[in-house]
Order: C-alpha cells, then structure tokens, then sequence
C-alpha cells in the first residue's frame, strides 16, 4: 500500500461535543454559541468544523472577512454568519477583500456585517440601495481594546443613524475582552459593566448583544448576554497555559507515517548543516511532515515524537517537507504511525505545550497548521 506523503490531522467528535457541552453549561439558559471559524477554523480546517459543528446544533459562527463568510456558506447555507472585521471605505471603494457586501442576495440573507462609524452606516447603506438588497450590520463597541470599535461615547448615535436608514437592520452590537483569559481583572469587569450599561436597552428591543470569548465566558460569568464567541476553547486548547482551563480537551492529533528508515555509522551528519552528528550506530526514521505544514523549525532538536507509545527524539533541523528522528533500539517499521501533535493535554507534544516551547501560544500553533494536512474526523 502505498503511504500517504503527508500528516494527518484527525479531529474527535467526542472531545468537541464535550468542549461545545462545557460551554453550554457554563452560559445563560436560551444564549447562543457563535463559533469562532476564521483561519481556517483555527486550523483544524473549517469543512470538518462546519461538519461538527452542525452535529452539535450550533447555527452561528464568526468569520473575519467576507471572503470567509463566502466559504462558511458554501459549505453550510443555513449558517449564521458574522463577519468580525468592520467594513471600510477608501474614497467609496470597499478595503473588504471580496466585496462591500454579499452580492449573492441568499449569502445576504445569512451574513451580518460589521459597521463602527455613522459614514461607513450611510454609504453601506447607499449600496446596498443601488443593489436592491437589505443588510444585517452589527456595530462594534471598543471598551478598551483599543483595536477596532467605536467609542462607547458613540454608540448612540450610530444606533440612531441605522435605524434611520433603509437598507440596514441594526442585529446586533458586541465588544471583545482584553484581559479575558484573566482571573479576576478587574480590567474585564469594567469593560463589562459599561458593556452591559449600554446594550441593556439594546437588548430589551431585540438586538443580540456579545462580548465573551472563550477565557471571558470562564472568567467572566456571563449574563445578560445573547450570544457567546467561542474560539479557541472549542478546539480544546488554552486561552492563556498560566491561567488553564481544566476542563478543556484538544480536539486535533496530528500523525505522520515513516516513509523510509535509515542505518548510519557513528559520524553521520544528518539533515541540513548538520546540526546534529550521529554518536553510535544509528536508526533515523523520516517523517513527512515539516515547517511547510506548521510543525515549526524551532522544535528540531529540541522536542520528540511518539511512535507505539515510545518517545523518539527529533534530531536535526527540521525541513520544509520532512523530519528525522532517532528511533535507535526501537521497533519502528516503515508505515508504523507517529504522533507529532497529542490530543493529550498532559502530553509534553500537546499543541499548547509545543507552543511553549516555540515561545508562542497555541494559536499561533494551531492556525500555522497547512492546507496539506489530511484532515479526518472520527
């Protein structure tokens, strides 16, 4: 049988109906998950998460661009669909890397854009005028992020300006944590209460209000909140590794077949410049796997694999395409499976755990994860 010439990255329903049943239990009865899907669902790729996330009865996820909402619906029509990024004009040209708003008036229909000025409101709302379509926006409050967002000073009269106009149905307003993942802050409570002071009459008149992610959903109990985003907790993996999350289990394991084994001598150089030189006679089996597919360079030599429950070292740098590891005095044959990635998060190879050792987060880990990956679910 020939062997396939890349990782696989296989995701389990089970884990991720535990995460989505975890996050259920700890939000308001009657709130809704929105699952954060943008990058590729973190990468763990977005059609097995579309899959699973229909499996688990959640119909609204988020997006950053247009052109993301686009895949969503291809894949899954009867999705709601927020598009996190504000859409912005440059001389009534539209930055959104698609298109000012869907042009498909069925991916219309599902899609809720993001407005954050009363300009961006009228001339969103003359287009879709000219296209004969109407609009779901949602405006984006800044409570001290600082990164996209209008002053809560603001917020008035852009709600006012929507309302007023024809082609736009204000659907909701939402703001991001900037110390979410924090225990405690009182930072997260400011924001939250001057959050809750003005959607509250928002609210009461139908309009979704949200501003949890995964670490504020723990660490600030929502209430009075429509809609939670979760995102990386539903992948299993750590909003912040000082302050976990116990309850979380990693949804992805990432393997790779050995495609061909070695003997060499005692003073073989292996891999590019060498880097690390054989000591004794020595078995070195190749992976397919390499920085091309987001297993980063910094973990060569420095971290290892698991083969039939045994750890092997990776020796050498590792390449675009492939890894070699020492698997002298083991019973590796080619074909056998190894684990690059545990869906163990006591392993010292989980995701969040390899992240440390990269000196990044698991995000960053995760949405590096590349498009060759197989991705299966089981």
């Amino acid at each position: 049988m020939m062997l396939n010439p890349c990782g696989t990255l296989t995701l389990s329903r089970e884990r991720f109906r535990h995460n989505v049943a975890f996050f259920r239990s700890v939000i308001p009865p009657g709130a809704k998950i929105s699952a954060v899907v943008k990058a590729n669902a973190y990468g763990h790729g977005l059609a097995c998460t579309l899959q699973l996330l229909t499996e688990n009865q959640v119909n609204w996820c988020s997006v950053f661009s247009l052109s993301e909402a686009a895949a969503v619906l291809h894949i899954q029509p009867s999705m709601n669909v927020h598009v996190l990024c504000p859409v912005s004009f440059n001389r009534r040209r539209a930055l959104d890397d698609a298109a000012p708003f869907p042009a498909d008036p069925a991916i219309a229909r599902q899609v809720h854009l993001t407005i954050q000025d009363v300009r961006c409101a009228e001339l969103l709302n003359a287009e879709a005028r000219a296209s004969g379509q109407s609009l779901q926006v949602q405006i984006q409050l800044d409570v001290g992020l600082t990164r996209q967002g209008c002053v809560p000073e603001e917020l008035g009269s852009i709600v006012q300006a929507v309302r007023r106009m024809d082609h736009l149905c204000l659907t909701g307003v939402f703001a991001h944590f900037s110390h979410g993942e924090t225990p405690g802050s009182d930072i997260s409570q400011r924001q939250y209460e001057t959050f809750l002071k003005l959607t509250r009459p928002l609210r009461e008149d139908g309009v979704l209000t949200h501003i949890h992610n995964s670490g504020g959903a723990i660490r600030n109990v929502p209430i009075h909140i429509d809609l939670v985003r979760i995102g990386i907790g539903l992948y299993g993996l750590q909003p912040s590794m000082e302050h976990a999350i116990q309850e979380l289990q990693p949804v992805a394991e990432l393997t790779a077949p050995v495609v061909t084994l070695h003997h060499r001598l005692a003073g073989t150089g292996v891999g590019y410049g060498h880097q690390f030189i054989t000591t004794r006679d020595t078995q070195i089996a190749i992976l397919p796997v390499g920085y091309a597919d987001g297993y980063r360079r910094e973990l060569g030599g420095v971290t290892s694999i698991q083969i039939n429950r045994r750890n092997y070292p990776i020796v050498g740098r590792i390449s675009m395409d492939q890894m070699a590891v020492d698997v002298t005095g083991g019973d590796v044959q080619v074909g056998d499976a190894a684990v690059l990635i545990s869906s163990d998060p006591q392993s010292d190879i989980s995701m969040d755990r390899l992240a440390q050792r990269c000196r990044t987060i698991g995000y960053e880990l995760a949405t590096g994860l590349g498009s060759r990956l197989t991705r299966v679910l089981i």
